[in-house]
C-alpha cells in the first residue's frame, strides 16, 4: 500500500505511536544486557534478533558505566572489511554508543531532538520524511549509523531549521516542485 493512499489521521497516529515506541525502546536498548545477562535464554533470543551484536555491549557494561558527559572508550573495529583485527572491540548499537561515549546529557539531548523533529514533521503533515527518520532511528538500535556523521546523511536535518525548504519542495500546490 502506497503512503499516498493512507488517510492522514492514520499516518498521524502511526508517526506519533512510532515515536513513543521507538523512544521507549531507545531508553531500554543500552540496558538490555543488564536485564538479560549473558547465558540466559532471553539473552540468546535477543542476540539472535539483533544479529549477534549483544556480546560486546555486555563486555562494555563489564568494564564501563555511563557518565554524565561521556568518556573515551577505545574501540577497534573492522571498518567494513572481513579482515582480522587484534583486540577487536566495537559496540554496533548507536543508541548504546551515544550513551557511553557521548554521555547521559548528550544521549537525552539527541533522543529528545529526534523525537521533537519527527513530531514536527508529523504536525506539518510531512509523513514520508517522518517515517524515514523513524526507520533511521530504528536502524540505530543495531548499527552504528546514527553516531557517524559521515554515514548518516540525515543528521543535518536535525541541526537546521528546514521549514522553508519543506514548504518549497513538499507543498503540492507549488507547480515548480514538479517541473524541476
Amino acid at each position: 500500500m502506497a503512503i499516498a493512499h493512507v488517510k492522514t489521521d492514520k499516518l498521524t497516529v502511526i508517526c506519533r505511536a512510532g515515536v513513543i515506541l521507538v523512544l521507549a525502546i531507545s531508553c531500554t536498548i543500552p540496558f538490555i544486557t543488564l536485564v538479560f545477562p549473558y547465558g540466559t535464554k532471553g539473552y540468546f533470543f535477543l542476540d539472535k534478533l539483533m544479529t549477534g551484536r549483544l556480546y560486546y555491549q555486555d563486555v562494555l557494561w563489564s568494564y564501563y558505566h555511563p557518565s554524565f558527559l561521556g568518556m573515551n572508550i577505545p574501540q577497534a573495529g573492522l571498518g567494513g572489511t572481513n579482515g582480522v583485527v587484534m583486540n577487536y572491540f566495537y559496540v554496533d548499537s548507536s543508541i548504546t554508543r551515544l550513551l557511553f561515549l557521548g554521555g547521559i546529557l548528550f544521549f537525552i539531548l539527541l533522543i529528545f531532538t529526534w523525537s521533537k523533529f519527527i513530531l514536527f514533521l508529523t504536525k506539518n503533515k510531512i509523513y514520508l520524511f517522518a517515517l524515514v527518520m523513524l526507520v533511521i532511528w530504528i536502524n540505530g538500535f543495531i548499527e552504528d549509523s546514527m553516531v557517524d556523521p559521515t554515514t548518516d546523511v540525515f543528521i543535518c536535518f536535525l541541526l537546521i531549521n528546514n521549514r522553508k525548504s519543506f514548504e518549497t519542495y513538499i507543498d503540492l500546490s507549488n507547480a515548480s516542485a514538479y517541473n524541476g
